[in-house]
């Protein structure tokens, strides 16, 4: 398997280069009654480490259509996800996810060549959910993996419906 290591801070650059190109520091503004000054926000750089892993699945089937995500299948190129949202429950829950939640993502290099294999043989259509609950397929890695528009294809030769 390989681990790369990837700085993941996007936010927090484009906030720094947004203050050094505005030639001036931004503070957030007081909270009502208060007269403090405070600092703009910055998160620290996160080093993400990215596991390459082959697979040989990738498109789920729910028994029943998901409520909250509408799509009888679903499939996510990623496992675990970068953005780590405090709220999130994928996060407190780790769902096998080794290694750190929101810094060791699994990178499914493979997930578009086993869509199109997997998608001819669905027996009924439906609507495909990109991500799962705990895993966004648009999460930081994507911008340098590029593998949703290669997916995206795939789906869209078949003309399945997206969600």
């Amino acid at each position: 398997m390989l681990v790369r290591a990837l700085p993941f801070c996007l936010d927090s650059q484009r906030r720094q280069s947004d203050l050094s190109s505005a030639g001036s520091h931004q503070t957030a503004p007081a909270a009502p009654g208060r007269t403090e000054k405070r600092e703009p926000y910055t998160s620290p750089v996160v080093p993400l480490r990215l596991h390459d892993r082959a697979v040989k699945t990738v498109l789920r089937k729910s028994r029943l259509v998901d409520p909250w995500f509408v799509g009888k299948y679903s499939f996510s190129p990623y496992q675990a996800c970068a953005h780590g949202c405090t709220y999130c429950d994928g996060r407190a829950e780790r769902y096998w996810v080794d290694g750190e939640f929101d810094r060791d993502i699994v990178v499914r290099r493979n997930a578009a060549d086993v869509l199109a294999r997997e998608v001819p043989k669905l027996r009924e259509r439906g609507i495909v959910f990109v991500g799962s609950g705990i895993s966004d397929a648009y999460q930081p890695p994507e911008a340098d993996e590029r593998l949703m528009p290669a997916c995206g294809r795939v789906l869209a030769d078949h003309r399945l419906p997206v969600t």
